[in-house]
């Protein structure tokens, strides 16, 4: 045991980072058909709305990640880039005016190579509207078997700008191309990784038809050659209810091979232990995946057992093993990693944020994430850093705990 203990303390440590919010993480199907407009829908607001600054300051660069090419021993950074954003604008629903994604290449040394580059700019559509597209949180693995990065993204999907129209889809897709370092060049996007199409007798609780697909915040690893597996949450038909619990967000994943989608509208990670097609009640978020040669770990962060949802309260740290080998996908047991205690006082704790790695030497999953205790009272709230080892059969390793000397004493400070 204290030989594992050595062998995992530093990727804990290197976890730890990514679970607090500070660090890079580096990464060790039918064709689309087009989109069914919404059918006879109740008017709803235009995208062509007032626009307020809230970063009236220098174009920002956020949300970086990156991945290693061992052949050429390079790196390459992809980011959300502001740079054509006309002084930070959101409109007044809440999506950001222009965001792009850029990259860049890296030598061992950390020198640039060459100058950055675009990964997705689609700038304003149709021409002339007012009418911006949106390109975020970018993620990226490295396929060396191909030859090429994979890099996957949300945005706001151009059908939707061209309607100028809230109702056909509020949110983001995924979308998802590749990059050759070789010749410099970039492969054809494939489209809405999801591609769920709500049904026509879909309504809202307003008595509306509505399509309220949002995919955001993709994470990818890859299976094999030419499989890279994107996951994401995602928000569609959220109004369903499982035992009388609205289902909010759930999590789904995508293959694409050849620029084609393995599933037609995705797969769905985060599903009841019991029935393997049902999705569960209430937020499943921030989802993050790590593995090799056959099997990997999916974590997320779980609503299941509050009592209420507003989106950003009590949470729990849940994950599946996926097995993937010779083109065969399927699924392992739900793992509890991490529950908490749903309250407003100081004995009330969440979990929240995970994140995993693997280590093939040691066959262990490495997971770490953020403990809020007395979570309610913003004022007097303890974060700290837990981790947990997981092996391939889905059992503890090491069971859950604190990462050492990761708890602040010092006092919260407002202006």
């Amino acid at each position: 045991m204290e030989t594992l203990k050595k062998m995992l303390f530093p990727m804990f440590i290197f976890l730890a980072i990514g679970a607090a919010g500070y660090g890079i993480m580096i990464s060790a199907a039918a064709a689309p058909s087009p989109a069914r407009p919404a059918s006879d829908p109740t008017p709803t607001p235009s995208l062509e709305q007032d626009w307020l600054i809230i970063n009236p300051g220098p174009a920002p660069q956020t949300h970086p990640d990156l991945a290693y090419d061992f052949h050429r021993d390079q790196l390459l950074l992809v980011w959300e880039d502001g740079r054509n954003d006309p002084q930070g604008q959101v409109d007044s629903y809440g999506f950001d005016y222009n965001d792009d994604i850029f990259a860049r290449r890296y030598d061992a040394e950390g020198s640039p190579i060459g100058e950055d580059f675009a990964i997705a700019d689609d700038g304003e559509s149709p021409a002339g509207s007012g009418r911006y597209d949106n390109e975020q949180r970018p993620a990226i693995i490295y396929d060396p078997n191909a030859d090429a990065y994979d890099i996957a993204w949300q945005t706001i999907p151009d059908s939707v700008l061209e309607a100028g129209d809230l109702h056909t889809t509020t949110c983001y897709d995924i979308d998802q191309r590749a990059y050759e370092p070789g010749p410099g060049a970039l492969g054809a996007v494939t489209t809405d990784l999801a591609w769920y199409v709500a049904p026509d007798d879909l309504i809202s609780p307003w008595n509306v038809f509505y399509d309220w697909s949002c995919q955001q915040e993709p994470t990818i690893t890859l299976l094999g050659p030419d499989k890279p597996l994107t996951l994401w949450h995602d928000h569609r038909e959220r109004y369903e209810q499982v035992d009388g619990v609205t289902v909010e967000k759930d999590i789904y994943g995508q293959i694409v091979t050849q620029n084609e989608r393995w599933w037609e509208e995705a797969a769905l990670i985060s599903r009841e232990p019991t029935n393997n097609s049902s999705r569960l009640p209430r937020y499943q978020e921030k989802p993050d995946i790590a593995g090799q040669e056959g099997g990997w770990l999916a974590v997320w962060e779980d609503e299941r057992h509050s009592d209420t949802s507003d989106g950003h309260g009590f949470r729990e740290i849940y994950g599946r093993i996926i097995n993937y080998e010779e083109d065969i996908f399927s699924f392992g047991e739900e793992i509890v990693i991490a529950l908490g205690q749903e309250g407003t006082g100081p004995d009330a704790v969440k979990m929240m944020a995970p994140r995993v790695g693997y280590i093939p030497d040691a066959s262990a999953y490495l997971v770490a994430w953020t403990r809020v205790q007395n979570y309610a009272d913003a004022a007097h709230d303890v974060n700290d850093l837990m981790m947990a080892a997981i092996g391939r059969d889905g059992q503890f390793l090491l069971t859950p705990r604190l990462i050492p000397q990761t708890t602040s004493g010092t006092l919260h400070v407002h202006d």
